[in-house]
């Protein structure tokens, strides 16, 4: 991964969220989007976006 695709995610406040809920271990997304305070929408959107900067 290069490292504007790196810095691009993390530039995002909401995609720092994900990753720092993801890095204490596997969560459901569902529990995910409660534990942020998003829909699933949302949370799908932003997750689309980080998949496609790795």
């Amino acid at each position: 991964m290069a490292i504007n695709e790196v810095l691009a995610a993390l530039a995002d406040d909401t995609h720092r969220k994900i990753l720092l809920n993801l890095q204490e271990g596997k969560i459901s997304s569902g529990d995910l989007a409660i534990a942020l305070d998003m829909t699933p929408q949302a949370l799908s959107y932003h997750l689309s976006k980080l998949k496609r900067q790795t």
